[in-house]
């Protein structure tokens, strides 16, 4: 399981930067687009904690 993880955080917390970067852009440079950036994050990671063990 760690494995994965580190993967993952690899992966993609290097590729973070490049996407921040690129929202920022798309947006007209507009602080939204992080903002759903961060809230896409936030609920991808929310929904391995609802599940049933």
């Amino acid at each position: 399981m760690s494995v994965g993880y580190q993967a993952g955080s690899v992966v993609l917390g290097g590729f973070t930067p490049m996407l921040a970067t690129s929202a920022v852009l798309w947006s007209g440079g507009a602080s939204w687009s992080l903002m759903a950036l961060v809230a896409a994050g936030t609920g991808s990671a929310l929904i391995p904690a609802r599940a049933p063990y």
